[in-house]
């Protein structure tokens, strides 16, 4: 961004540019935010996002209405089967405990922050599908600044639901996903010793 120095110590700055064209897609695309001097961009209008980008950022927003993602569901559905093959219902019961708990959080900061990946892009990156690696790079550069700053900030609170959401309800949601994701881990574990003893 180019400055110009005014007197008594202002600087104005040279506003970004609201819209780009994607060099490859050529499609228009918005400015969004800026991380760490990284412009991050989204598409002017969504009919112009490709199929199979489309169909991900479809998926992830299904995700985020269950709070839970599709790998997660997966994970479940497998362990609630070894444990039934097993005839173990104690097992049984807490796989559908931990879903449970996974599907009842409101906000799911990480499911969120998958989809904020698909949505948001550098004007570099390869728009035709979605790259889990290049997803995985910009969610750490996302949460380096603090979950509840990024998730509060313009364009991105579009896309939370619609109610008067506060850092503090934030934090809690992120402490909230990172409870989940420990549980996660630890029935991994005990699915790995024979389905939970």
């Amino acid at each position: 961004m180019n400055q110009i120095k005014l007197p008594f110590g202002l600087v104005l700055s040279r506003p970004k540019t609201k819209t780009a064209l994607h060099p490859e897609l050529k499609t228009l695309t918005q400015f969004a935010f800026e991380i760490d001097g990284v412009d991050y961009y989204e598409f002017s209008n969504i009919a112009d996002m490709p199929k199979d980008r489309f169909r991900k950022a479809n998926e992830l927003l299904i995700n985020c209405e269950w709070s839970i993602s599709t790998e997660d569901l997966k994970d479940y559905s497998q362990k609630i089967r070894q444990a039934n093959d097993k005839a173990n219902t104690k097992a049984v019961d807490k796989v559908l405990d931990a879903l449970d708990y996974s599907i009842s959080l409101f906000i799911d900061t990480d499911v969120y922050m998958r989809l904020f990946s698909c949505a948001f892009f550098t004007l570099d990156e390869d728009l035709t599908d979605y790259d889990y690696d290049i997803g995985e790079q910009k969610m750490r550069a996302f949460k380096k600044h603090g979950i509840p700053s990024f998730f509060l900030k313009e364009p991105i609170s579009r896309y939370l639901p619609q109610i008067n959401l506060s850092k503090e309800i934030i934090e809690t949601f992120s402490k909230l996903t990172n409870v989940k994701r420990d549980y996660q881990t630890w029935l991994k574990s005990k699915a790995m010793e024979g389905i939970i003893n």
